[in-house]
């Protein structure tokens, strides 16, 4: 069997994995990347035509946002994804099998099956167990333990001949209970200042974490983008107090030291960069609270040290990849998301530090 990069390795964004036995093939992701001269994951039209099936972990536009692409040079396969990431996506291929349930195993041919939970990155992300012909490979997808709103299936006690597992935050050592708590403290400290705070978050992600979490600072008074505001609604966490505490955002800037949410996480709506001009004109605070693409306008104004960036914890640093490793067992172990290629004494000889383009043979079974 082999195990080919498309993409999401050596690099943040265009998550793609190709796993190929003969004339058959298995898609993890199908995502886009900004900055490079292909922003599409690097298949072929021979590669695309053996592919059978599609896995989506979630509906971010660098796990999705190629699928249209995929169809158009030729993919027929059958896409399989959440409920929820299905109603996420903006383009809405015909040929899904949505999974009702949030965790479970489904048989899709004799030699082929699938476990799969949630992976607490969003609502309805998945990772993903691949069982194909005697071998296991785990697809973490965006893995989080730690989100206040979004369950997650946490892997343990799971051996598989490869894994691969989100580790987008690289060497930052900071633990997700801490970096939780400085976000905040570093909005508080804005708002106590007397300064207004623009959050640009996904429609679908942690904007409902950072809003779950400024509820419990009585100081802070927050805006938000309608969908945010309909999302918590929906949202069991979410009590009807918690709701009627948030002011619903109209493109205008309201007296008094707020803070504001918007779902445009790389400022790339004109509505979204004339209003963060305000921001930036007033002297007020706009932090992003993700990655920041590159060839994006954040990119620009972070550039220009006109927006800061304070990271909210949504994936895996390599502490708690090493955690993750020291509960199941992995016969090799690629991390994904990351743009740095990583070896470490603990996971050295596991370790296959593949980027995109590359591939991996392997071969064996699991009793």
């Amino acid at each position: 069997m082999r195990l080919y990069i498309a993409g999401g390795c050596g690099e943040h964004g265009r998550n793609s994995f190709l796993l190929e036995e003969g004339q058959k093939g298995i898609l993890v992701d199908c995502g886009l990347i900004h900055g490079r001269e292909s922003s599409y994951p690097q298949l072929t039209h021979e590669k695309i035509g053996n592919i059978n099936y599609l896995f989506l972990t979630h509906s971010h536009k660098d796990h999705t946002g190629a699928v249209k692409w995929l169809i158009q040079e030729g993919f027929n396969g059958k896409i399989i994804a959440s409920r929820e990431t299905y109603d996420q996506m903006l383009y809405k291929p015909d040929n899904v099998i949505c999974l009702h349930k949030s965790s479970g195993n489904i048989l899709l041919e004799k030699d082929l099956s699938v476990e799969y939970g949630k992976s607490g990155h969003c609502e309805g992300a998945l990772w993903y167990i691949i069982c194909w012909k005697q071998n296991k490979i785990l697809f973490s997808g965006d893995y989080c333990e730690t989100s206040e709103i979004y369950k997650c299936d946490k892997l343990r006690g799971k051996k598989v001949n490869v894994a691969l597992l989100d580790c987008a935050y690289g060497y930052d050592e900071t633990g997700s209970q801490n970096s939780y708590v400085e976000f905040y403290q570093e909005i508080v400290h804005w708002v106590k200042k007397d300064k207004n705070v623009l959050l640009p978050v996904p429609k679908y992600g942690r904007g409902e974490d950072i809003i779950k979490g400024l509820l419990k600072y009585e100081e802070i008074s927050m805006v938000a983008e309608e969908c945010l505001i309909e999302q918590c609604k929906r949202n069991k966490n979410f009590s009807q107090e918690d709701i009627s505490e948030l002011m619903k955002y109209d493109g205008e800037i309201l007296n008094g030291s707020n803070v504001y949410l918007i779902c445009d996480p790389q400022l790339e709506k004109i509505e979204s960069r004339q209003f963060a001009t305000q921001f930036i004109i007033r002297k007020d605070k706009i932090i992003m609270s993700g990655n920041i693409e590159e060839d994006s306008y954040s990119k620009m104004l972070y550039d220009c040290n006109a927006v800061s960036q304070k990271r909210f914890y949504v994936h895996q640093n390599l502490k708690e990849v090493r955690n993750l490793i020291s509960q199941n067992s992995f016969d090799k172990i690629i991390l994904t998301h990351s743009k740095v290629k990583f070896q470490t004494n603990d996971i050295k000889g596991k370790l296959i530090p593949l980027l995109t383009g590359e591939e991996l043979f392997f071969s064996s079974s699991i009793s």
